[in-house]
């Protein structure tokens, strides 16, 4: 494997990790490298592909949760704007079907819609909360809707809305806050590869098997395969996903990437992970329930073509949603 995205450096990693751990049976002292970002400090030895691996799994770990609980703090979040639109639209037919009120129909406010950003959204829920209290000032008397909401209840409601807007905020962050620690280490991670392949072509002669075998930190170059199309469908007796693909014919293939990231409202390469490696002979089929074990929810799929430059393309994103 070679870095060709987030996903690539957890196996680059062990492939590097591998090839040290041949360099230290070699006769001699076990390898040590220079640190990058500390050419005076102490050397650093093959442990030092663990804790990158450790760190960079332990981030997309965060990130994967970060997602989730942004998923659970959007849902919550749009149910509330939609409630309070429908209260709010009520409260308006409520104003301009009563007489008394035919001075205040014409201020009512303009509504948003349920994709409106916290702004616009909060800012005319607080002017229908406004015109709510004038309204009951006017007539002197409680202003409910037909389902018993009243300005007090309404108020209540765009306090709830107000933290239901900050959940999914906090959520947003936090998975911004992983990813860039994560980049952080992918950008130590390729410091360090780069340290080693030099370390080990300073120790052996440039014919030496060691060297000619030294993993690529990048793809080498050459053509990028054609993408596959992936194919997913809900099957209902196994209560899984069915994922096909037909074959690549690309001569220099080495295997079939199965990714998936069923987080927001479209598939994020920066956050998807490794469902499945299927070999180039193995059959192109894949069964999971991945990402939709609870009815009504849905999940997506992109189908990498891997060559063994490391040089790969992902199909176009294939989405499976699991019957409420």
């Amino acid at each position: 494997m070679a870095l060709s995205g987030p996903t690539s450096y957890s196996s680059t990693l062990r492939g590097f990790q591998n090839h040290w751990e041949t360099v230290n049976s070699e006769p001699g002292t076990p390898l040590d490298i220079s640190d990058p970002r500390n050419p005076a400090g102490s050397r650093l030895g093959i442990a030092i592909l663990a804790t990158l691996i450790g760190e960079l799994e332990t981030h997309a770990l965060a990130i994967a949760e970060h997602n989730a609980l942004g998923d659970v703090a959007d849902a919550a979040l749009a149910e509330a704007k939609r409630s309070a639109l429908d209260a709010a639209q009520e409260f308006g037919r409520k104003v301009r079907g009563e007489g008394r009120l035919r001075h205040l129909a014409p201020r009512l406010p303009a509504l948003p819609t349920v994709t409106d950003g916290e702004g616009p959204f909060m800012n005319a829920m607080t002017s229908v909360r406004q015109r709510w209290k004038t309204a009951e000032a006017l007539l002197a008397a409680p202003f409910p809707l037909g389902s018993g909401e009243n300005h007090a209840t309404f108020s209540t409601r765009l306090s709830t809305l107000a933290t239901k807007f900050e959940a999914s905020d906090d959520a947003d962050i936090d998975a911004s806050v992983s990813r860039q620690r994560r980049e952080e280490v992918q950008g130590r991670a390729r410091e360090i590869l780069s340290s080693y392949r030099a370390a080990v072509e300073a120790r052996f002669a440039p014919d030496h098997p060691l060297v000619l075998t030294l993993p690529n930190i990048y793809p080498s170059p050459g053509h990028t395969p054609n993408a596959v199309a992936l194919t997913a469908a809900w099957d209902a007796t196994i209560s899984q996903a069915i994922l096909t693909w037909p074959a690549s014919t690309d001569a220099d293939l080495s295997h079939y990437e199965i990714r998936a990231n069923h987080t927001g409202t479209t598939y994020s390469a920066d956050d998807e992970r490794v469902l499945a490696r299927i070999e180039k002979d193995a059959p192109r089929e894949l069964r999971t329930p991945d990402g939709l074990t609870q009815p009504g929810k849905t999940a997506r799929f992109r189908a990498y073509v891997v060559l063994n430059t490391g040089n790969e393309r992902g199909s176009e994103t294939a989405e499976v949603k699991r019957p409420s």
